[in-house]
């Protein structure tokens, strides 16, 4: 849900104007029944269907999850269960319905269980396999599920999921066990959350906008024993829902900045976006994520030594741009802080090496980078204090157009960088490392970071490798590899890291200056990680992330990169401080 945040924002910055638009706008609640009633539960019936307009007596549909064995499609037992299919249940719901249950084909699926009779709440079940228990298997179950509730919305304004204990029993096979509907998947309704909020985001620029419509989805809980195996369902919490709701709203945020042509968010526009997520708590007990004003000063005044940014800057009439938002912790620290670094080109034309005409208007998303962290830094002046890291973290987003323009950097010109390195541009389309470069620099010397993240749309190099499915990691240190590959699992944000080898900075020389902004012809996603890693310093941890091939897709931007970041922040490795 995108809540109206005008409360919580900072002075004269106009948060609600950065919010996407919803074509459904989901409220979730959570109730605990005082009186639990029983339903049963059959297959092999007439399907009748719900009614297709709103009925006076019926506004609200109940949907129940029910986990069911993975049965060989070919299997007697599967072939029994699809004919007879006599499924008796006590499923807890909040009324007295009957239903038909009608089972699909195997694979996760939703089965309609719809009821008949006007005067009484349609009943709805969805079915997913117990045996589903890897990250991609879970997401698509939620988005199953998010795709119940999203169909049912249509018809009613109130969608009740059951999250009881349910216990089903599906007759004459006796090698089916019981077994619990949360057993598997203790983060079903957070997940169904972001799926919801997923969906529900669009952008489209209208004459007339779209209101949309206000759907409230009730999780129905029982209040059994905190040590049962509900203990999960038990336990959520309006907090627990209020974080999902946060993160998705960040992450559609992100997606609603990289969806913006580049004629309405140019490095400026990004700019203000970017010092509009700014919140300052009531409370100097309370986290806040503030506009560092004096690292920005510094970086107008002395822009001049930025080489590397400006020269991507100077084809264009718009001058570059540099945001640095700056989370404290509640209880303020002098730990090294973590540094998050976004690319934010916000029209990518390639400059004098020009990009060809086709599917050039996708570069638009070449700000992806930047966005993410901008969503980041959102969430972190929003989250509860458990979700939160306890060290500083520093969001910078560097924004630049690469366009042509007379003062445009030509291929042959050697610049210098912030860190006094010469590079030499051989392909001004390898714009995004300059950026970085820089950022690199200048972060290490101002703020002396444990650990740096940059996130950018690089390379078409690791986009044609791992294509749509992974984003591309590099990395100097193991350990932080490691963690954040396993997030990524968890999230959705899948990466695969990518070799750095010694071979791959070979192809980095210059007779003209200290480094190419390109190598020589092979594993370019590789051999761009290189260049960046020559402006870290020894013993700062560093992740390089590409995500030129997850950044966006046929549906626009896809907020790649948001949940990974949250969670890594707020796991243990963020939560470690140097006195403890």
């Amino acid at each position: 849900m995108i809540k109206d945040l005008e409360s919580d924002r900072s002075p004269n910055l106009p948060i609600r104007k950065v919010l996407p638009a919803m074509k459904a706008t989901f409220q979730y609640t959570v109730s605990k029944p005082s009186d639990i009633n029983s339903i049963d539960l059959f297959t092999g019936q007439k399907e009748i269907k719900a009614p297709k307009k709103k009925n006076d007596d019926i506004q609200r549909a109940i949907v129940v999850p029910i986990m069911l064995p993975k049965i060989s499609k070919g299997s007697e037992a599967y072939a029994t269960l699809l004919e007879s299919g006599r499924i008796s249940s006590a499923i807890p719901a909040i009324t007295n319905a009957d239903v038909v249950l009608r089972l699909s084909n195997g694979n996760s699926a939703r089965l309609c269980l719809k009821h008949g009779h006007a005067a009484r709440t349609p009943v709805y079940a969805w079915v997913w396999h117990k045996e589903d228990s890897t990250p991609m298997d879970r997401f698509s179950a939620a988005a199953s599920l998010a795709a119940v509730v999203t169909d049912l919305s249509d018809d009613y304004d109130h969608v009740c999921i059951d999250l009881s204990n349910t216990e089903l029993i599906v007759q004459e096979f006796s090698q089916i066990d019981l077994f619990n509907i949360i057993d598997g998947y203790e983060d079903l309704e957070e997940e169904l959350i972001y799926a919801l909020e997923h969906t529900s985001y669009e952008y489209k620029t209208r004459h007339s906008p779209v209101q949309a419509r206000t759907i409230t989805v009730e999780f129905v809980v029982t209040r059994d024993d905190l040590e049962s195996t509900m203990s999960r369902a038990v336990e959520l919490t309006a907090s627990n829902i209020n974080t999902a709701e946060i993160v998705s709203t960040a992450r559609n945020l992100s997606r609603y900045l990289g969806d913006l042509p580049g004629n309405l968010c140019d490095p400026e526009t990004l700019a203000q976006h970017a010092k509009a997520v700014a919140i300052r708590p009531d409370t100097a007990t309370k986290p806040s994520v503030c506009v560092d004003v004096e690292a920005i000063d510094a970086f107008e005044s002395n822009r001049s030594a930025f080489g590397a940014v400006n020269a991507v800057a100077a084809g264009s009439a718009k001058p570059p741009k540099v945001v640095v938002l700056k989370y404290t912790p509640a209880d303020s620290t002098d730990d090294a802080p973590i540094v998050l670094i976004g690319k934010g080109v916000t029209f990518d034309a390639g400059g004098v090496s020009i990009k060809p005409s086709a599917k050039m208007g996708e570069m638009k998303y070449d700000m992806c980078g930047a966005a993410t962290v901008i969503s980041v830094m959102h969430a972190l002046g929003r989250l509860p204090k458990h979700k939160l890291p306890r060290v500083p973290v520093i969001g910078i987003i560097v924004a630049a157009e690469n366009v042509l323009g007379p003062d445009a950097v030509k291929p042959g010109d050697v610049i210098t960088s912030y860190s006094g390195k010469t590079i030499e541009i051989l392909n001004t389309d390898a714009e995004g490392r300059l950026l970085l470069a820089d950022m690199l620099s200048w972060s290490q010397a101002r703020f002396k970071p444990s650990t740096i993240i940059d996130i950018a749309t690089l390379t078409g190099a690791v986009a044609s490798t791992l294509d749509s499915v992974y984003a591309g990691l590099f990395s100097n240190d193991t350990q932080l590899a490691q963690r954040l590959q396993m997030i990524g699992e968890r999230t959705d944000d899948l990466l695969w890291q990518l070799p750095m080898h010694r071979d791959y900075d070979k192809k980095l020389k210059s007779k003209f200056a200290d480094v190419p902004n390109i190598g020589s012809p092979g594993a370019g996603g590789s051999v761009a990680a290189h260049f960046l890693k020559r402006f870290v310093d020894d013993g700062v941890k560093w992740a390089h992330l590409d995500i030129a091939g997850v950044a966006w897709g046929s549906g626009g931007a896809t907020g790649f990169g948001t949940r990974l970041l949250l969670e890594y922040l707020a796991s243990s490795e963020c939560n470690f401080r140097k006195d403890e």
